[in-house]
């Protein structure tokens, strides 16, 4: 939720407050019964919409640090046959050539590199051993492949969903809002004769200004 949203937000819950404590001074009136039971559902939706929102950003916080260390630790793998590669390339001219990490395509590149790394060193297999590459580590670059893609696919999937929630809760926040703004006149007739509840009515709608974190000054030089 953005600042302006979070102003929004702050004015349509007051204005929520507001309403439903004097509810009765409305209760002959259909549509303004209606907006306020439409604002509280409103509001409540808002709300709950949020708390999603903020429990799912720590989620993909956590997602984000194992997604990470499995590219971290693919990539460690990856250098390593890469490196023995060159070594052996003294010897198998081109086998070099084999293994070298993609400079461009991202994480998918990259995974998709991790595979080709493995299905090439078969062939080397032995000779990646004699030089002292560990037993099983072909498989273990595969593992490692296979969690960077799952990791990969969880990221993705999990900001796309994040992207979706923050379209909604923008929609939400419009939709309270133009219920705040259509029944202010409303409320401002029902209290015309009553200045006490028109100020409390105007203070709750009104929509704060936003005030700019102020610049600290430089020091002047000497």
């Amino acid at each position: 939720m953005d600042n302006r949203q979070q102003r929004e937000t702050e004015r349509n819950v007051r204005s929520g407050i507001f309403l439903t404590e004097n509810a009765a001074y409305f209760s002959k009136n259909t549509v303004a019964t209606a907006k306020i039971a439409a604002l509280t559902a409103q509001n409540a939706k808002i709300e709950t919409t949020y708390q999603k929102q903020m429990a799912g950003d720590g989620t993909i916080k956590q997602d984000y640090d194992v997604y990470r260390d499995v590219f971290d630790a693919l990539l460690d793998e990856m250098r390593s046959v890469r490196d023995f590669a060159n070594s052996m390339g003294r010897e198998v001219p081109g086998l070099e050539k084999k293994f070298r990490l993609p400079r461009s395509g991202g994480k998918s590149a990259m995974v998709a590199a991790g595979y080709v790394f493995a299905d090439d060193a078969v062939e080397h297999e032995q000779m990646f051993l004699a030089y002292g590459m560990d037993a099983g580590f072909i498989k273990n670059l595969r593992d490692k492949a296979d969690a960077a893609r799952a990791a990969l696919n969880k990221v993705e999937a999990m900001t796309g969903e994040r992207v979706g929630a923050t379209g909604t809760l923008e929609a939400d926040v419009k939709a309270a809002t133009d219920t705040v703004e259509s029944i202010d006149p409303i409320v401002k007739r029902v209290y015309r004769a009553d200045p006490t509840k028109l100020a409390a009515w105007i203070y709750a709608s009104h929509l704060e200004r936003h005030t700019p974190t102020p610049t600290p000054k430089k020091s002047p030089t000497t």
